[in-house]
């Protein structure tokens, strides 16, 4: 290891470690998954997304494509539930993708604003609130039913999904007659996990997906091979969602290549006509292998 650096923001943390030339970045990669694996039982407990996880990525390299999603009748969170669903599998799967972001909003959540007047009011605390919306997420078991020497388990999913369902959880119990709701101590609405971002495409509000190659990928062979997969894109998009290419790195590498070419071409018409100028004898001008 040559150097590790970390750097968080709001609801994210990278930390990135640099290793020295002759190590195998394969076998560096399973080292740290394997240290990850091991630490994540030392992270605190239901409060992350997801489980933490390494890919290989060149620091000095730039995103090789990004994607962008618009749509006039699905609202940005779904949107970005569809990118990171259906649109960012596809996309890690190609070969030399070592990363795929998705960006411009944050995954569907429901907001939560505590009246604390209305908390002292009823005689209920935070803890009471955060107990009952935690009870209304857990997927507990249901039990199961026996029968003529049989025995099914029950399968039902009663966790609330959006603010409509959450406004009648019932958080306790006056005089042991009259429940309280939570709708009748906070304000509960629909929103996303991280209200700080935001994207935009053509002056539309969309989500991107950053794609980023492996060290010494080929990007010209990266972004032909995203560009093959447009169809099978679009055919797990629903109705409504438009796509469009907000950067492609390759553009300029192709212009870099026809020009290094044209270039090449030019100087040696100049190198035939100076040797036809001296030798003023078109034979002895022509190389010939």
């Amino acid at each position: 290891m040559k150097l590790i650096e970390s750097d968080s923001s709001n609801s994210f943390a990278y930390i990135r470690i640099d290793f020295v030339e002759s190590r195998n970045i394969d076998g560096a990669l399973r080292d740290v998954q394997a240290a990850l694996r091991a630490a994540r039982a030392d992270l605190p407990q239901g409060t992350l997304d997801r489980d933490p996880y390494a890919y290989k990525e060149d620091p000095t390299s730039q995103p090789v494509y990004l994607l962008s999603l618009t749509s006039d009748v699905m609202t940005l969170p779904k949107l970005f539930d569809l990118a990171q669903i259906r649109v960012k599998p596809l996309l890690a799967q190609i070969k030399g993708v070592g990363h795929v972001q998705a960006v411009g909003s944050a995954a569907p959540a429901v907001r939560v604003d505590v009246n604390p007047y209305a908390l002292y009011k009823w005689g209920i605390g935070f803890e009471d609130v955060r107990q009952a919306l935690a009870s209304a997420n857990a997927n507990t078991p249901k039990g199961f039913l026996d029968s003529g020497g049989q025995r099914m388990m029950l399968e039902t999913n009663d966790q609330a999904e959006n603010a409509a369902q959450y406004r009648d959880l019932i958080i306790g119990y006056r005089n042991n007659l009259n429940p309280i709701k939570l709708s009748s101590v906070a304000e509960v609405k629909d929103s996303v996990q991280d209200l700080y971002q935001a994207g935009y495409y053509n002056n539309k509000p969309a989500i991107t997906l950053i794609v980023r190659g492996q060290p010494k990928a080929n990007t010209v062979k990266i972004v032909d091979a995203v560009k093959e997969r447009m169809t099978m894109l679009r055919a797990v998009l629903p109705p409504g969602v438009e796509m469009g290419t907000a950067i492609d790195l390759s553009s300029s590498i192709r212009a870099s290549m026809d020009d290094t070419q044209l270039t090449l071409g030019i100087s040696i018409v100049l190198v035939i006509g100076v040797i036809l100028v001296f030798l003023r004898r078109l034979r002895s001008t022509i190389i010939l292998p």
